[in-house]
């Protein structure tokens, strides 16, 4: 099975910041957790409260925005290396 390749770190937007600071400790914790686990193997939670699970989808549309930015940067970069390499192997011959 074809791994997503993720990016090193989890981003969360500022605007998702001002949403778990309006949240009591627990939730945001309750969120916090979910949205890790979503990043690293794609749960999506289903004992959230309505509050919580709110601020986790705006969470998770900034995780997705992120991981397809890292993987259009890795297929740019690959295909650029691969490139360099074909020129290469023309140049000399081989």
């Amino acid at each position: 099975m074809n791994e997503v390749k993720k990016p090193p770190a989890l981003n969360i937007y500022s605007e998702c910041c001002e949403m778990l600071c309006e949240l009591e400790a627990e939730e945001a914790g309750h969120v916090i957790i979910a949205i890790c686990e979503y990043f690293l193997d794609g749960v999506v939670p289903e004992n959230l409260s309505k509050v919580e699970m709110l601020t986790f989808k705006s969470l998770k549309n900034g995780v997705d925005r992120s991981v397809q930015s890292y993987q259009n940067s890795c297929s740019k970069k690959q295909q650029a290396a691969l490139d360099m390499w074909e020129n290469r192997r023309k140049v000399s011959g081989y």
